[in-house]
C-alpha cells in the first residue's frame, strides 16, 4: 500500500491509492475498491477494511466488528486508546489503532520495564547508571534535514520538572467540596485522562506551525493533564540501536523521549496522539515525569495556562543551540525565526 505517513504525521498518496483500488478485487468479499494489503512482500491479499476486520486481519481489536461505530463504542468500554479522524481538506480519514487498551499496555509496560531492569544490570554490574546519550531534545514534526545533525543533539532528554498548578500527590481538597479536575492528586488526574478516550478531548488536523498538530477539543484549565506521552519503553542499547535502524530505513527522524537515566520512550512506531504536538516559542503546555499508582513514572503534558477549544497544543522542544539553524514557523511574537 503506497500511503504512507511522514515523520510530521501528513499522510501522503491517499488520492493514488484510491484511484489504485478501483482495479483492485477485494480477496474477501471479490467486490472491486480493496486498498488494505498485506504487508508481507510475498503475499498479494488485499481486502477492504471492513472486510480484512472480519477476515482477522484487522489492526484493532475484537476483529470480528465490522462496523467503524460499533467498533469505537466497544473501544471505549475497553478504555482503549485509538486515533480519532484525522482531517485533511475537510474529509476526514480514520485511523486504525496505535496502542493496545489500557489494560493491555499496563501489562506489557511491566514486563518491558522488567526487561529493562534485566537489561541494565547484566551491563552494570558496578551499579552506575549509563548516562551518556541522549542529550539533546526530541524530534516533534521536525524537517528532515535534521537528520544531518549529531545524533546526541537530534534527540530527547528528559522532561521538564515545572510544577504543575494547583497539583500534588497527597490528598486533595475537603469532603464533600467539588474541586476542578486540575486541583486532583497526580494519580486521580492520570486515572481520569486514562478512562476518556482520544476523540473525546482531541483532534489531530492540519497545522499552521508544521504538517499535523493536536487541538482540543473542549477547553483545558492551567495545571490540567492533556495527554500522556506513550510508546515503547526501552533501554540505552536498544534506543541506539533503532535510532540506527530508522537512519537506514529512511525515516529521518525519531521520536524519543527519555523518562529517566535508564528508560527512554519510543513513539516513532507505535506511539499516541501526544507525537504531533508542535513546538512554540510561547508554548501553552509543558511535559512532566510524574509518579502515578505504584510510582510507576509517566511522561504527561500538562497545560501552562488555560487553552480554549480549538487551540493547538504546543510546547517548548528545547532544541540546543547548534551553528545549523532549524526554521521556526510558531509565528509567536516572541519568535526567533529559529528553534535552536
Amino acid at each position: 500500500m503506497e500511503v504512507f505517513e511522514d515523520v510530521s504525521g501528513v499522510l501522503h498518496k491517499v488520492q493514488k491509492a484510491k484511484n489504485r483500488s478501483r482495479l483492485i478485487r477485494c480477496d474477501a468479499c471479490g467486490l472491486m475498491g480493496a486498498t488494505v494489503g498485506c504487508s508481507i512482500l510475498r503475499c498479494a491479499m488485499h481486502y477492504h477494511f471492513p472486510c480484512a476486520v472480519d477476515a482477522g486481519v484487522a489492526f484493532l481489536p475484537n476483529g470480528e466488528t465490522t462496523e467503524i461505530e460499533e467498533r469505537r463504542a466497544r473501544q471505549k468500554e475497553r478504555g482503549a486508546n485509538t486515533l480519532p479522524d484525522v482531517e485533511e481538506d475537510e474529509k476526514p480519514y480514520e485511523f486504525s489503532q496505535v496502542l493496545p487498551s489500557a489494560e493491555e499496555f499496563q501489562t506489557a509496560q511491566r514486563v518491558m520495564e522488567q526487561l529493562v531492569r534485566a537489561e541494565q544490570r547484566a551491563r552494570q554490574s558496578s551499579g552506575s547508571a549509563r548516562t551518556d546519550g541522549f542529550e539533546g531534545n526530541r524530534l516533534f514534526g521536525v524537517p528532515k534535514k535534521l537528520k544531518a545533525m549529531p545524533r546526541r543533539q537530534a534527540l530527547n532528554k528528559e522532561a521538564t520538572n515545572e510544577p504543575v498548578a494547583g497539583a500534588a500527590n497527597g490528598s486533595g481538597g475537603s469532603g464533600g467540596v467539588a474541586m476542578d479536575l486540575e486541583h486532583l492528586p497526580i494519580t486521580m488526574q492520570y486515572r481520569e485522562l486514562r478512562r476518556r478516550p482520544f476523540d473525546e478531548r482531541l483532534l489531530v488536523r492540519k497545522s499552521s506551525i508544521h504538517g499535523y498538530g493536536l487541538f482540543l477539543k473542549e477547553p483545558v484549565s492551567e495545571g490540567q493533564m492533556i495527554v500522556e506521552y506513550q510508546g515503547h519503553m526501552i533501554g540505552q542499547r536498544v534506543a541506539d540501536e533503532r535510532e540506527r535502524r530508522y537512519e537506514e530505513q529512511g525515516v529521518g527522524s525519531c521520536y524519543m523521549f527519555r523518562l529517566d537515566e535508564n528508560t527512554i520512550i519510543d513513539a516513532t512506531r507505535c506511539g499516541n496522539l501526544a507525537r504531533f504536538i508542535n513546538h512554540s516559542c510561547d508554548p501553552k503546555a509543558f511535559a512532566r515525569v510524574v509518579s502515578v499508582e505504584g510510582g510507576e513514572k509517566k511522561i504527561v503534558i500538562f497545560a501552562k495556562r488555560a487553552i480554549a477549544v480549538g487551540d493547538e497544543v504546543t510546547y517548548d522542544y528545547k532544541f540546543p543551540i547548534e551553528d545549523e539553524a532549524i526554521r521556526c514557523d510558531c509565528n509567536a511574537p516572541n519568535c526567533i525565526g529559529r528553534m535552536n
